[in-house]
């Protein structure tokens, strides 16, 4: 295979991919398919994506790569604007999937430009603080993606039907890795409450510190029909555009990519999948054996994924009376009789 591969490229180098292509249904009406809670400015005068993009500050990432829906092309190009900021390339996705066929395809793309890097699979709607708290746990976490992958995650301190959990094992090393037992997608109350009563289980933060090989790896032991399938779609919208550069030296290929900013993804007769073509990137990795994975604990950050109103109320700036109010509000205090 050929390899577009930057002659500074390393296992180390880590390309964050930000999946940034939601509706965010749970914060209706302020998020809507018109307008997604990522985009939103609403404590901040950055959206979410924004701070999403702050975040990789530190000098092992590499430039994003922004996984979003094709309707949302303007929004992202705003935002990015507005940061003054560049980024490797926008995957625009013309008909919707859930975040594992992007994060296939980021892969993929990965593999291809820069070798066997690393990629930060990361959402758009979290509330992490702070930032370089966050960066010094993703670079102790690099240490461990030799052979597995990092899943990232934080102690509960309720039991919330909200996240996904994950049950760890005996502590790796200097009290942060800990071995996986399980993987559980989000659970009904009853489990969540004995989940945390027996203190062996963590939040599951939704990010994922892996090898683009590995994780292409996994994925063709436990869907292989996805993987063929995101190959086929790699190889006609993505692969073909690029060799038909005709670069003639390393320098030209990257500049050249540089400027190639987006590429538009139609997954056509994706029937063929079924329900598999909707699957989300936890769903495939539960199903993976547990000695694969090495959980990081989140140490000494303030996380929330800002996925529904529960979980904003709970990170926002509140006044005297608990109450928490954002934009032009119209409200009245209400007496007791």
């Amino acid at each position: 295979m050929l390899k577009l591969q930057s002659d500074i490229a390393s296992s180390k180098e880590v390309v964050p991919v930000i999946l940034c292509g939601g509706v965010g249904k749970r914060v209706w009406p302020l998020s809507s398919d018109k307008m997604p809670k990522q985009f939103l400015k609403i404590e901040s005068e950055h959206s979410s994506l924004q701070e999403t993009i702050k975040r990789f500050t530190s000098n092992c990432f590499k430039k994003p790569i922004i996984m979003t829906a094709l309707q949302y092309e303007t929004f992202v190009e705003q935002d990015l604007l507005e940061l003054e900021v560049d980024y490797e390339i926008i995957f625009l996705e013309e008909n919707q999937r859930n975040t594992a066929m992007p994060s296939i395809l980021a892969a993929l793309y990965i593999e291809l430009i820069y070798g066997d890097a690393l990629m930060l699979i990361a959402p758009s709607d979290h509330y992490i603080s702070p930032n370089f708290a966050m960066n010094s746990v993703i670079e102790q976490a690099i240490s461990f993606t030799e052979d597995s992958i990092v899943i990232f995650g934080i102690k509960p301190n309720s039991p919330s039907t909200e996240y996904g959990y994950i049950r760890v094992g005996n502590i790796i090393k200097h009290d942060i890795a800990y071995e996986v037992k399980s993987f559980k997608e989000k659970p009904d109350i009853e489990s969540a409450i004995s989940y945390i009563q027996s203190g062996e289980y963590f939040w599951n933060s939704g990010y994922f510190l892996v090898k683009a090989s590995k994780y292409l790896s996994v994925i063709y032991d436990l869907e292989p029909e996805i993987l063929r399938y995101c190959k086929e779609v790699f190889a006609d919208k993505v692969k073909n555009k690029i060799y038909n550069l005709r670069a003639i030296n390393t320098e030209y290929v990257k500049s050249s990519i540089n400027r190639l900013q987006r590429m538009n993804v139609a997954y056509e007769n994706i029937e063929c999948l079924g329900t598999a073509s909707n699957k989300s990137i936890d769903e495939i990795l539960s199903k993976s054996r547990c000695e694969l994975m090495t959980m990081v604990e989140l140490k000494e950050i303030e996380w929330a994924d800002l996925g529904s109103w529960k979980s904003r109320f709970e990170v926002s700036k509140k006044d005297a009376k608990n109450n928490f109010i954002a934009g032009k509000s119209l409200y009245q205090r209400l007496c007791k009789l």
